[in-house]
């Protein structure tokens, strides 16, 4: 057992509620079943620690699968066992946990990293238009084996309609689908109904009246709607009928494609903001007739690919900024624009909406499945939910067979709620700590029997290179001839080479840190000498790499240009994401590789 069992992953912060989420993941990474039948896991408090015992009733853990210890009460199954307690056992400042074999020796040890502040693990928020029949039994299980890490649920418009006619709230359907919002919120977070706002899927916004009170007959609608039911319900309905529920999702309220558009070229969103408005002043009061309070009430908005930043404003707890297929995912999302792409506005890369920000990925199979959630976490999405297909009859009605699959990696995710640009950011100020002049992520990890760690390249101080604070407006993007945005990687990457080159520089790597200066806060840059002899560009054609990755992962990008660079024996790399230049060094270039615990690496944010 001690070549094969690993802990992983411990969410030590879930959203809500700590007990409610709290878990430890343990790993079979061997070549054969793992039996952890009398095996313990404890804290490390040096007086008192915790302590678990793995049940001899435990099943084996099979080759590649997983087994979740919760902290909190339930009962246990073959991926999920419950500690039984009523007070969480992981330090949110972090903590380590240390798993030990049935004779008492250490097996695997895991230190918690608590996470710098606007980062969160890579969540999910699942469609889950399904039915509180028996038929559905195994997707609500599937969800609540997932636990905090779907974090956001939806649940179907069907639901308010068919509690509207129950004749015995209690015995029926209200019944059931009510016990249904307090389970998902126990095991989950957080519910949200599903509301309609347009009269068919891609025509005109309802009216307000109809969206927030939502008791409205469409059919009295002159002219006439177009209605897939009978009626379509809002947020009064939703919440008269569950008063548990916790907020609302607001389905195609921002379809760019069918948007008036401006003189300026921006979009006339009036009608769609007001909805958003008029939810928020329902939501500020105490029902008078309940007496529920839904000050604190949730919004969700689906916003397609909407390049206009007031779809997240904050009124908004979380934005629906794609639903497509997984070919287009993986093709489609273009920061540096292509030839039938739009170019993404530098406010979806901005670390401050990680977590309001929420895509959907379908049509993808297992392995599709594991590159949308990578994808999706270099794309700066708090919120990922994949599926093989749209479910039976086109609705988003199943989990994908890959669900348990997901949500382990989900959980493990070895970026540690990281995107590229905190990454960036954490290696310059490490290499400066370590009295280097500069430092950049290779983008690889690794899980050594130490912990995990984060590959890095560090320049050495010297005179061929310099520190060099511009400020953004001397600076440009070669191809928006714009300022570039400090967490715009690729514009800002591609602005310091440009500078760099037009002021007598060989190049430049931005740090990703502002500086104040008496003229005002500017960039700093790392600016190469000209003539350096262990230095040079080089094309290396994104497309010819593994990945074949769009400047929209920056990440991705620099991982498989370093490994085209170290495959035909040079040092390092960074790529200038103007075209297919990069940068490489030769092997006497004065750059040191070093593997930094991650643990280290999160401290230098």
């Amino acid at each position: 057992m001690a070549s094969v069992a690993r802990i992983t992953a411990i969410d030590y912060d879930p959203p809500g509620r700590d007990i409610r989420g709290e878990y430890i993941l343990i790993r079979n990474v061997g070549s054969s079943d793992l039996d952890l039948r009398g095996a313990s896991v404890r804290d490390a408090a040096p007086a008192r620690p915790h302590s678990y015992t793995f049940k001899q009733s435990l099943s084996s853990v099979p080759l590649g699968g997983f087994v979740r210890l919760w902290t909190k009460t339930g009962i246990d199954t073959v991926t999920d066992v419950y500690w039984n307690l009523a007070a969480p056992v992981w330090n949110n400042r972090g903590d380590t946990a240390v798993l030990r074999d049935a004779t008492g020796a250490e097996i695997s040890r895991y230190e918690s990293v608590p996470l710098p502040p606007g980062t969160d693990i890579l969540r999910t928020a699942v469609p889950a238009f399904w039915q509180v029949t028996p038929d559905y039994d195994a997707y609500w299980s599937g969800l609540d084996r997932a636990g905090p890490v779907a974090n956001v649920v939806v649940v179907p418009e069907s639901w308010t309609e068919f509690a509207a006619i129950d004749s015995d709230p209690q015995e029926t359907f209200r019944g059931l689908a009510t016990a249904r919002i307090d389970r998902l919120k126990t095991t989950n977070g957080t519910v949200l109904g599903y509301v309609s706002t347009r009269i068919s899927p891609a025509g005109p916004l309802r009216p307000t009246a109809d969206v927030i009170d939502g008791w409205n007959d469409l059919s009295k609608c002159n002219p006439p709607c177009v209605v897939r039911r009978s009626r379509m319900y809002g947020v009064q309905p939703w919440f008269d009928l569950f008063p548990n529920i916790d907020g609302l999702y607001f389905d195609e309220l921002v379809l760019p494609e069918t948007s008036i558009v401006l003189g300026d070229g921006s979009l006339d969103l009036t009608a769609e903001l007001e909805r958003v408005t008029q939810f928020r002043g329902w939501t500020v009061r105490i029902d008078p007739t309940t007496g529920a309070d839904h000050r604190n009430a949730k919004l969700m908005i689906l916003a397609g690919q909407c390049l206009d930043e007031r779809v997240i404003g904050p009124d908004v707890d979380w934005t629906l900024l794609w639903e497509d297929t997984h070919a287009k995912y993986r093709t489609a999302f273009a920061a540096r624009v292509g030839t039938n792409n739009k170019p993404v506005p530098p406010w979806w890369k901005n670390p401050a909406y990680r977590r309001k920000i929420a895509h959907v990925v379908h049509t993808a199979s297992e392995p599709e499945s594991r590159d949308a959630v990578s994808l999706a976490n270099e794309r700066n999405a708090g919120h990922i939910f994949v599926m093989n297909q749209r479910g039976r009859n086109g609705e988003y009605n199943n989990l994908p067979s890959y669900w348990d699959a997901e949500v382990a990696g989900l959980s493990s995710y070895y970026d540690l709620g990281f995107d590229p640009l905190r990454a960036l950011r954490a290696a310059h100020r490490y290499a400066v700590a370590k009295g280097k002049l500069h430092g950049w992520p290779n983008f690889e990890g690794a899980w050594p029997p130490s912990g995990h760690m984060r590959g890095m390249f560090l320049l050495e101080p010297g005179g061929h290179a310099s520190v060099l604070d511009v400020l953004p407006s001397l600076m440009k993007d070669p191809i928006s001839q714009q300022p570039p945005a400090l967490f715009d990687i690729p514009s800002l990457w591609a602005a310091a080479d440009a500078y760099a080159q037009q002021n007598g520089y060989a190049t430049a790597i931005p740090t990703f840190e502002e500086k104040r200066t008496t003229s005002g806060t500017a960039m700093r840059l790392i600016v190469f000498n000209t003539l350096l002899p262990w230095l040079q560009p080089k094309n290396i054609p994104i497309a010819s790499t593994y990945q074949k990755p769009t400047f929209s992962e920056p990440g991705w990008v620099i991982r498989n240009v370093n490994r085209v660079a170290l495959q035909q024996g040079f040092k390092a790399s960074f790529p200038a994401f103007n075209g297919d230049r990069c940068y490489v060094f030769d092997q006497s270039a004065p750059v040191v590789w070093e593997d930094v615990p991650t643990a280290v690496y999160v401290q230098q944010l």
